[in-house]
C-alpha cells in the first residue's frame, strides 16, 4: 500500500525506528516519548540535558505524523483482501515482514534497546508461529469517564494513564477481558489507538514474566482489534536501563496467549 506516495509497508516499521529516528539519545529522554506503535511505553532512566521549547514542539510534530501514518497502515491492513477465509484481520505476511524488520533494527538501529555487546551477538527475536486464533475483534466498551490512574513502573516510579475502556473477547472457549489505556499529555495527543498491557499463563516459561503489551486498534463503533501475534515485550526485557509500566492486576489473564513475542534471553559469548 502507498499513501500519498509514501510506502506504508513499514507497518510498525518497528515503531521504535520511526519514532526515535528524529531524536538524539538525549532528546528521547527529555521529551518523554513512549517508544512504540500506538503506545508502547518505554522511558530512558538516565538524566538528559534540557531542550528548548521550540525543539520539543518541532520533534513532536514529526512524531505525530509518524504515528498517524503507522496507525493508517494498521487499519488499512484490515481492509486488504483476506488472507484467511474465516478471519479477514489476520495478516501472516504482514506479521512476518514486521518481525524481519524488527530484527534488523534491533541489530543495527541507533535507537535499538540492545547494548553494544548484545547487538554484536544478537541472533534475532523468537516468536510463536502466527495464528488467526489469536487475532481477535473484541467488543469494546468505552468508559463514560476516562479516569486518570497511576501505573507502577519497573523502576518503582509511576506513570499517569487514562483508563479508557474494557475489551471483551474469547480465546478458545475462555471468555477474557482487558482494560485499554491512553497516555496523558503530549503522548496522548499523538496516540491513535490504545495501549493494552497484559499478563497470561505463559509468563515465566515461554514469555516475559512481567508481561507483554499489545496495541488496540478501534474498528467501528464498539470494536477493538487485538492481534496478539503482534504482542511485544517491554524494553526492560532487553535492557534494564529503561522504565516500563507494569501490568495492572485487572489485565492478568488465566489463559495462555501463545502468540507474539517470546522471552528474550541475552546472548552470551
Amino acid at each position: 500500500m502507498r499513501f500519498f506516495g509514501i510506502s506504508l509497508q513499514v507497518q510498525q516499521k518497528t515503531a521504535e525506528q520511526q519514532l526515535f529516528a528524529p531524536l538524539t539519545k538525549g532528546e528521547r529522554g527529555i521529551v518523554g516519548i513512549e517508544a512504540g506503535f500506538l503506545g508502547k511505553s518505554i522511558r530512558a532512566k538516565s538524566p538528559v540535558p534540557p531542550l528548548s521549547r521550540g525543539r520539543v514542539q518541532q520533534r513532536s510534530g514529526v512524531l505525530a505524523i509518524v504515528i498517524t501514518l503507522a496507525f493508517i497502515f494498521c487499519v488499512s491492513c484490515t481492509k486488504n483482501r483476506p488472507v484467511s477465509s474465516t478471519n479477514a484481520y489476520f495478516q501472516p505476511d504482514s506479521i512476518a515482514a514486521l518481525r524481519m524488520e524488527k530484527d534488523k533494527y534491533w541489530r543495527e538501529g541507533e535507537g535499538s534497546p540492545l547494548t553494544k555487546s548484545d547487538k554484536e551477538l544478537f541472533q534475532g527475536l523468537t516468536y510463536f508461529p502466527p495464528s488467526e486464533s489469536y487475532c481477535v475483534l473484541a467488543h469494546f466498551e468505552v468508559f463514560a469517564k476516562a479516569d486518570t490512574v497511576r501505573l507502577q513502573t519497573s523502576d518503582n516510579e509511576v506513570r499517569d494513564m487514562l483508563r479508557s475502556g474494557r475489551a471483551y473477547f474469547v480465546i478458545g472457549k475462555d471468555s477474557c477481558a482487558l482494560t485499554a489505556y491512553r497516555y496523558t499529555g503530549i503522548e496522548g495527543k499523538m496516540q491513535q489507538g490504545y495501549f493494552v498491557p497484559f499478563k497470561d499463563a505463559s509468563n515465566g516459561t515461554d514469555t516475559y514474566r512481567p508481561g507483554r503489551y499489545v496495541e488496540g486498534v478501534p474498528l467501528g463503533v464498539n470494536g477493538l482489534l487485538l492481534d496478539f501475534n503482534r504482542a511485544y515485550n517491554p524494553y526492560c526485557n532487553y535492557n534494564e536501563q529503561f522504565s516500563c509500566p507494569l501490568v495492572p492486576q485487572e489485565n492478568v489473564l488465566a489463559v495462555k496467549i501463545e502468540a507474539g513475542e517470546k522471552i528474550f534471553f541475552h546472548p552470551r559469548k
